[in-house]
């Protein structure tokens, strides 16, 4: 019972982060803000999710794998977040002039 209740709550948590991620996504301006906001749902809301799902699972080979995939998301964000940031950079010419923008708002 209260091992369900746990699980509930550490669920509805992680899909409350994935919710805001997803309002950051539309409400932002910027790729590399968008990126940021990105970047939180999989650092932090698949974790609180996957524990929560573990919680709820016990500790079983279903666990390490959820474990697993967390480390390997973990692993791959930070790559591919610095590589959107990088191709941004790379590419967009009126970078600054929307930095200076998003400042003035």
């Amino acid at each position: 019972m209260i091992r369900e209740i746990i699980a509930v709550v550490l669920i509805t948590i992680g899909l409350f982060i994935s919710v805001m991620t997803v309002i950051g996504l539309f409400r932002f301006r910027t790729t590399i803000n968008r990126m940021h906001a990105g970047a939180m749902a999989d650092s932090l809301g698949v974790l609180v999710i996957m524990v929560g799902v573990g919680v709820l699972c016990g500790f079983t080979i279903q666990t390490a794998k959820l474990m697993a995939t967390v480390c390997l998301l973990w692993m791959i964000n930070p790559l591919s977040s610095h590589l959107i940031a990088k191709t941004e950079l790379l590419t967009n010419k009126d970078i600054d002039a929307e930095r200076d923008r998003e400042a003035k708002i």
